[in-house]
């Protein structure tokens, strides 16, 4: 036994690697906490990039390009037109919903359709903070056909500039 050196495990090397290791993880939690606001806008459009790269290649080979900016203009242009299409599908719908939940909100609270006294509390919530008409009204004021005309204008507009710029 007098022949073998005996070694520690925590040695003064390995307790300053974890030190430095937990600080630099500290540092860097800190970090992200303190730029979340701004880093979580930037992971959502990675991640957005992500998804929609295999439409920016479909449209690469569809227009016979060597670049990547007329497919990644064109590929924002379809996904916006299917949003479009998305809203201006279902929001009769939605504003027809409302209108009879605002009938049923409006016979719970004058008493014709009688509630359960657990449900009481969420009813009078809902009524004063987010009642249907005021919804119906911000959402029929939109006016959605005008804004997305004006929104293509806007972007044909842009387009012509962009193009009157590049050649």
């Amino acid at each position: 036994m007098s022949g073998q050196t005996t070694q520690h495990f925590w040695n003064i090397d390995r307790i300053m690697k974890l030190l430095i290791g937990l600080a630099i993880a500290a540092a860097l939690i800190l970090l992200i906490s303190y730029l979340s606001d701004v880093l979580l806008p930037f992971f959502v459009a990675c991640f957005v990039a992500y998804i929609l790269q295999p439409l920016v290649v479909l449209n690469r080979k569809l227009t016979h390009e060597k670049g990547r900016a007329i497919s990644s203009i064109l590929t924002v242009l379809e996904v916006i037109a299917v949003i479009a299409g998305i809203i201006y599908l279902f929001m009769p719908h939605v504003i027809k919903e409302l209108d009879v939940l605002s009938g049923i909100l409006h016979e719970v609270t004058s008493g014709k359709r009688p509630l359960p006294k657990e449900y009481v509390h969420i009813i009078d919530w809902v009524e004063t903070n987010l009642h249907p008409a005021d919804i119906k009204e911000q959402l029929t004021g939109l006016h959605l056909g005008s804004i997305i005309s004006k929104g293509t204008s806007l972007l044909n507009e842009s387009i012509s500039v962009i193009m009157d710029v590049l050649g």
